[in-house]
């Protein structure tokens, strides 16, 4: 999922909205109600490995053979 940011050009309200990519933009502000709500920007989610295996897998410690 995305986070979008978003700011109403009526009230001036700003909040974030964590959103699957393939719904729709919000257009209502939650606060009015007024269909004055535009999109300020967007981050695409971080990668993130967790768990133990990954690096003791993939990145040994120890002399290389």
């Amino acid at each position: 999922m995305a986070r979008y940011d978003y700011a109403c050009l009526g009230c001036k309200h700003r909040f974030e909205e964590q959103r699957p990519v393939a719904l729709r933009e919000l257009t209502a502000c939650p606060v009015c109600g007024k269909p004055a709500l535009r999109q300020a920007s967007a981050t695409a989610p971080a990668f993130h490995l967790k768990g133990r295996g990954f690096h003791v897998n993939d990145y040994p410690k120890g002399p290389k053979p």
